[in-house]
């Protein structure tokens, strides 16, 4: 584990000192968010978290985790719109039970970015198939 930087050090003692925490409450604050009785013994990944509470202390606003190699919000619309494209959306298990089988979860925010894509591409093909059996009845 990385261990804290000064300048995590500073951000806490700040954001402390604005939302008028004492040294004994800052204390409590971080052993209630980490587990963790001192400052010293935070690790980078655990004094983000810390920071993030008391940002959300101070401003009310809840940061979104950061979510490395997940599908993007982009990926997650265009997933959406193909639904609606193949007419799914009015029965959202239909989409569900795809993803089920092709990438082997349901919720589209668990979904890593090369799954999305994988995704994005199968049911592209769906429409193209569907698009082929049109014509062909034609």
């Amino acid at each position: 584990m990385n261990k804290l930087s000064s300048g995590q050090i500073k951000k806490i003692y700040a954001s402390a000192k604005e939302l008028q925490l004492d040294n004994d409450l800052l204390h409590t604050f971080i052993f209630n968010i980490v587990g963790r009785e001192h400052i010293s013994e935070l690790t980078s990944y655990e004094a983000n978290q810390v920071i993030d509470e008391l940002e959300y202390k101070k401003t009310g606003v809840r940061k979104q985790p950061y979510r490395s190699n997940m599908a993007t919000d982009d990926q997650i619309y265009k997933i959406h719109a193909l639904e609606r494209e193949l007419g799914w959306s009015d029965n959202p298990k239909r989409l569900k039970g795809f993803m089920r089988k092709y990438c082997k979860t349901d919720n589209e925010k668990w979904l890593t970015f090369d799954k999305a894509s994988n995704l994005i591409e199968a049911l592209k093909k769906v429409i193209a198939r569907e698009e082929r059996k049109v014509a062909a009845q034609n």
